[in-house]
């Protein structure tokens, strides 16, 4: 199974409540995913989706990922993204009425 470094949206700085989808680049075909999102290398618990929105809580962190590649008859690869700029504060967004 052969892939690719894949890599969050851009090295930017990034901005809490803003989506960072994680692009894990070109790999066999039918190959299947899974994604661990980290906080200055430290596993983010729950974060395991394409796309992480960063909260408060990594204020000030760079965020990684690792996608996991798997296929039927091929090993496991993970690859690493690079490091996104330090997530920087942005006034908080206000809940509305349903």
């Amino acid at each position: 199974m052969r892939g690719d470094r894949g890599n969050v949206a851009d090295d930017r700085s990034e901005r809490h409540h803003e989506l960072l989808p994680a692009q894990p680049g070109s790999w066999t075909a039918g190959t299947k995913f899974t994604y661990q999102w980290f906080a200055d290398g430290k596993a983010i618990k729950g974060a395991t989706k394409r796309v992480f929105t960063p909260t408060s809580r990594q204020k000030g962190k760079r965020i990684t990922v690792r996608v996991i590649g798997s296929k039927t008859g091929f090993r496991k690869a993970g690859k690493l993204s690079a490091p996104t700029a330090k997530v920087a504060a942005v006034a908080k967004v206000k809940k509305t009425a349903r």
